[in-house]
């Protein structure tokens, strides 16, 4: 069974240039956690594979530090905690829109991207648990315009004609993060990938995954045991620890 201790401290700062690089440098300076990091606005968010996140005033933008009590090697299974617990918080304030899971770890509302997840190891802490950063935003006023986005992105306040403060939503996102980090201590992995699986989108269509071996074309029939993305090609299963998930057919969806 793996475990992690929740809960914690809260720190609100009016600009950060990211709330994961403040992980880093509290981490660095001997800070175990619990604690979420919070910034009004970020002046070099981050996300995915160094690509940038825009980050203006009336958005969430969140850190989650915290020591995981488990093998790193379930760690990967925090990203898919931290999807439920987006999940959780953008369906409680879009109940009657839908909400749905993109591969690995997006939360889309009404098939738009509403938020983004960069989940970061920051090495073992002095009582052998494993320091994490959960980096979390979540769009609640505005969202980036289509040019410098990979998927079409949209607000909670677009979609539904309000949106939380940035400390409200942080409060439901806090809990609900609590609850599937228990929920994976006493169930483990299998029981969160179900769940993330009955919330996926895309499941049983035809997607393309983007990798750095290039591109592949298949139906998305399930994940495997460790969360990775498993396609139906025309050459068997093939599975994918890593990658871009995007509708439709690819130029070089024969890329074998």
């Amino acid at each position: 069974m793996t475990a992690a201790r929740t809960g914690g401290q809260r720190l609100v700062f009016d600009s950060l240039d990211s709330t994961n690089a403040e992980a880093i440098r509290m981490r660095t300076d001997g800070e175990t956690g619990p604690v979420w990091i919070t910034a009004a606005q970020q002046t070099a968010g981050r996300g995915r594979s160094g690509r940038e996140w825009v980050s203006p005033i009336g958005n969430l933008f969140a850190t989650y530090m915290f020591p995981f009590d488990g093998p790193q090697a379930k760690a990967p299974t925090l990203g898919f905690v931290a999807a439920l617990a987006v999940y959780d918080t953008v369906a409680a304030f879009a109940p009657d829109k839908s909400t749905t899971l993109k591969w690995p770890n997006d939360v889309l509302l009404e098939a738009r991207k509403v938020s983004g997840i960069l989940m970061e190891g920051l090495g073992p802490n002095p009582d052998g648990t494993l320091a994490i950063a959960a980096g979390i935003g979540i769009n609640l006023q505005t969202h980036p315009e289509p040019s410098k986005t990979r998927w079409p992105a949209t607000s909670l306040l677009i979609e539904t004609g309000a949106a939380p403060s940035a400390q409200e939503c942080l409060d439901v996102l806090a809990a609900g993060f609590e609850h599937w980090l228990s929920r994976l201590a006493e169930k483990g992995t299998p029981a969160i990938l179900a769940v993330w699986k009955e919330r996926a989108a895309h499941l049983g269509q035809s997607v393309t995954i983007k990798t750095a071996r290039g591109d592949c074309t298949g139906r998305f029939v399930d994940l495997d045991a460790t969360g990775a993305l498993v396609l139906e090609t025309a050459l068997g299963r093939e599975t994918f620890a890593a990658g871009d998930v995007r509708l439709g057919e690819a130029h070089d969806a024969a890329r074998h």
